[in-house]
């Protein structure tokens, strides 16, 4: 399907991307307000972003195991220590009293797993350069949990504002967890 130009005879931003969208519904005053804000959101620049590196073996980390008069998390050492050195890292940053962010959130993570011990040399040479990857559990989607579990009333409210989440596994001599967060420091709309 062909993009959309021209909305109530206004022609659009070339980035503007509308692709379904019944044209009779909104009235030209709806147009310009969105053009308006759309282009002031690009020239403000409004993104903030932080990094954060969290140092240890990301093997470690396991799900709930649900027992039947409570959830054991196996993770609580792993969560407090994660959130221990957030907090930590936002200090160095100047972010003392940071508030966790209300709107949307981009979280991008790389995850570089400990290089098994019994790997050939020339290969544990290849793993850290990044051409040999990890296709071993635990799986992207389990970190992406964990962590944005973790973070939860630290850097955002709650993790349904993660709005993209890619997350990408490594080996590495120096196992770590880095991610980065991304947000709206000034929320025009």
């Amino acid at each position: 399907m062909e993009v959309i130009k021209e909305l109530n005879n206004i022609t659009l931003p070339e980035d503007f991307n509308i692709k379904y969208i019944n044209e009779n519904e909104f009235n030209e005053r709806d147009v310009r307000k969105a053009i308006e804000l759309y282009e002031k959101d690009k020239r403000e620049n409004s993104y903030k972003e932080l990094k954060f590196t969290i140092f240890g073996d990301t093997s470690a980390w396991k799900r709930a195991v649900h027992l039947k008069t409570h959830v054991f998390d196996p993770n609580v050492v792993v969560k407090n220590d994660t959130r221990m050195e957030v907090y930590r890292q936002l200090e160095l940053l100047g972010y003392s009293n940071f508030i966790p962010v209300t709107g949307e959130v981009h979280l991008d993570l790389d995850v570089y797993r400990p290089i098994p011990k019994a790997t050939p040399k020339y290969k544990k040479l290849l793993m850290e350069a990044g051409v040999i990857r990890p296709i071993i559990k635990p799986d992207t989607d389990n970190y992406i949990k964990l962590l944005s579990d973790t973070l939860n009333n630290i850097l955002f409210k709650d993790d349904a504002q993660i709005v993209s989440e890619p997350v990408d596994k490594y080996y590495s001599f120096c196992p770590r967890m880095e991610f980065k967060i991304r947000f709206k420091e000034l929320y025009l709309f």
